[in-house]
């Protein structure tokens, strides 16, 4: 078995540690999972025939969003929370959006829009870029470019203001408290999330790297992302007729409120 000095978070040295966090965040572990099964079984009820383009991409962001949450379970009783929180992000991500698709029937269209948009952005980036491209990659690109330049004309596709669609299918609290901070302490690069691999060492002239397991703030993480995953339950159970799942919704939302 190699160490964590070896290959870190890839060490089975871990399986003690995670043992010994899922004992110290019992209540916090016990509700996700709850959730998790909860959202397993609904994930196959979901409709899948004779449904609207909002409902397809619900169903669709509502597998995205799920996997993010499973992956944000993982990710912390490993003590990895950098990543975690980015899956954080993510998982609300698709809650928002799933939202959105229920409240703005402009969402479907939008969706596709921002998708051309970065198929626009990386053709041109290819294009324009160093790197060399074959006649046939170059041909393919251009192409690329004619067909979007055709379809939306000068306006060009529309980018989602994710903060405005929060808004309108009411998780502006979920942008909040977890797509922004997460944004800011796990997805990108900034002195937040650089903080975690800082170690102010007392009595040591220059600070030294930290770069081990951390529960430092494990179970904010898990709230947010119980938070997320909850909100996207209650969507879907209203939105697509699910009944038979409001009583065990309502226990995890009375289990969610006591941790």
């Amino acid at each position: 078995m190699k160490k964590f000095a070896e290959v870190g978070f890839l060490s089975d040295e871990l399986a003690g540690w995670t043992v010994q966090t899922r004992k110290n965040f019992k209540a916090a572990f016990d509700i996700a999972e709850r959730i998790n099964e909860l959202a397993m079984r609904m994930l196959f009820d979901l409709p899948a025939e004779e449904i609207t383009d909002a409902h397809l991409f619900a169903n669709l962001c509502f597998g995205r969003a799920l996997q993010s949450f499973q992956g944000v379970l993982l990710l912390a009783e490993r003590g990895a929370l950098v990543d975690a929180r980015a899956l954080l992000r993510s998982c609300t991500e698709s809650v928002i959006a799933i939202s959105a698709l229920r409240a703005d029937p402009s969402m479907p269209q939008l969706l596709r829009e921002e998708h051309d948009l970065h198929r626009l952005k990386l053709a041109n980036a290819l294009l324009n870029g160093d790197q060399a491209l074959s006649a046939k990659a170059a041909n393919e690109q251009r192409l690329i470019i004619e067909e979007i330049k055709t379809q939306y004309g000068e306006r060009g596709p529309r980018r989602i203001n994710w903060e405005a669609k929060a808004k309108d299918g009411g998780t502006a609290s979920l942008y909040t408290i977890a797509y922004r901070q997460a944004s800011t302490d796990g997805v990108h690069l900034t002195l937040s999330s650089l903080g975690h691999y800082f170690a102010d060492a007392v009595g040591e002239a220059l600070p030294t790297l930290r770069f081990y397991p951390d529960s430092s703030n494990l179970d904010s993480t898990l709230f947010d992302a119980c938070s997320a995953m909850l909100h996207a339950l209650g969507v879907v159970t209203d939105w697509f007729g699910l009944p038979e799942h409001h009583e065990e919704l309502r226990a995890c939302i009375g289990d969610w409120k006591r941790i």
